[in-house]
C-alpha cells in the first residue's frame, strides 16, 4: 500500500508541474502577443539655401500642377 500512495504522490506531483509549466505557456504566449514592435526612421532635409518651393520639391509641384510628364 505503500508503493500505491508513493505512485499517486508521483502522479500529482507531475499533473501539477504540467499545469504549472501549461499555465507559463500561455502567459509567455500571451506576452508575446500583446508586444508590438515597431522601427520607424524619419529624415528631413533642411536646406536653408533655397526659398521654399524651389529646388527639387519646386520642380516637383511644378510639374504635378501644369500636367506636365
Amino acid at each position: 500500500q505503500g508503493k500505491t500512495i508513493r505512485f499517486e504522490a508521483d502522479l500529482l506531483q507531475m499533473a501539477h508541474k504540467m499545469r504549472m509549466d501549461e499555465i507559463k505557456a500561455q502567459a509567455d504566449l500571451l506576452k508575446a502577443e500583446s508586444t508590438n514592435i515597431r522601427n520607424q526612421t524619419n529624415v528631413q532635409i533642411n536646406d536653408a539655401a533655397l526659398p521654399f518651393g524651389q529646388g527639387n520639391y519646386g520642380k516637383l509641384m511644378e510639374k504635378l500642377l501644369n500636367g506636365e510628364p
